[in-house]
């Protein structure tokens, strides 16, 4: 069976590298990637490229632009936003421009 390749887009290294540890732990048919920027993300993904977890915001601007650029070279991707807030506006903004679905992450 093919692997799926799984991109996590987030600033944050510590939410990044607990996902993909709990990722690898749970699956063992993906491969996970991670990028704490936009721009490394984008010169990596490509038309086999299955899914990405995007941080709705990265590094103060918004993963929304991200998003359209992922659509562009492959609008096949799945994409979930990723968010510690709750911002109900910011997950329909997503999902209006393609976005699949939205994880919010409770702070502490």
């Amino acid at each position: 069976m093919e692997k799926i390749n799984l991109f996590i887009v987030a600033d944050n290294a510590l939410v990044a590298n607990g996902l993909k540890h709990y990722l690898n732990q749970k699956f063992s048919n993906i491969n996970v990637f991670n990028f704490y920027d936009s721009r490394s993300c984008l010169k990596h993904i490509n038309k086999e490229t299955q899914v990405v977890i995007l941080d709705h915001v990265i590094h103060g601007k918004s993963g929304i632009d991200t998003l359209r650029s992922i659509k562009t070279i492959n609008p096949d991707t799945e994409v979930i936003m990723h968010t510690s807030g709750e911002d109900v506006v910011n997950f329909l903004n997503g999902y209006y421009k393609g976005d699949t679905g939205f994880l919010v992450q409770k702070a502490n």
